[in-house]
């Protein structure tokens, strides 16, 4: 078990090195339409087990395909990780809750969130049909939201890994002025552009 613990650990280093890697390169991301429900599905079946061995209540939404333009290979490298740290970072027995929905967002960024290029195109505009993931847990949460979102491994640099699959990222307490006060992470994406006919 040990070994294969080991694999495991090695294994989610590599991906994560390989990810920092490309974001490192000039290559400009691939953004396709990708479906971010069915991505989310298969990232919580492989890594429900981990959270059930924490006794975890680990819930997800995400029934309905809901399409979304991003980078198909950082997408999934990044609800992955969101899921994972999720569980990782929350003690046993704690509330781990997933889901993918529409969402209309208007101009303007809340509170906690960080620019990125669907943020940038929606300046001007009212509001505009949008894919939401959010990942929220019952965890001791992150004190210090500005460095968390800095670049590196864990928790830190998800917002660069959220901007480069075509993203913007929003950061919360799950509940406020709670002990712990818990986190949601929400990631919010836009639908593919349609091709005109003819």
């Amino acid at each position: 078990q040990a070994t294969l613990d080991g694999c495991v650990r090695a294994n989610r280093l590599v991906q994560q090195l390989l990810t920092l890697a490309r974001l490192d390169t000039a290559e400009a991301p691939t953004h396709a339409p990708v479906d971010l429900a069915a991505l989310t599905r298969h990232s919580v079946a492989e890594l429900a087990p981990a959270a059930l061995s924490k006794q975890q209540d680990i819930s997800l939404d995400a029934d309905a395909p809901c399409p979304v333009a991003a980078d198909p290979t950082l997408l999934a490298v990044l609800v992955r990780n969101l899921v994972d740290n999720a569980i990782r970072y929350s003690p046993e027995g704690a509330q781990v809750q997933v889901a993918v929905q529409a969402v209309e967002q208007r101009a303007g960024r809340t509170a906690g969130q960080a620019a990125g290029p669907a943020a940038e195109q929606a300046a001007g505009q009212t509001a505009r049909p949008m894919v939401q993931l959010v990942v929220s847990d019952s965890g001791p949460g992150i004190t210090d939201v500005p460095q968390a979102l800095q670049r590196g491994n864990g928790r830190a640099g998800i917002h660069q890994r959220v901007w480069a699959a075509g993203g913007d990222l929003a950061v919360a307490p799950a509940q406020a002025g709670a002990t712990p006060p818990g986190l949601v992470l929400s990631a919010q994406f836009e639908l593919p552009r349609r091709t005109p006919a003819g």
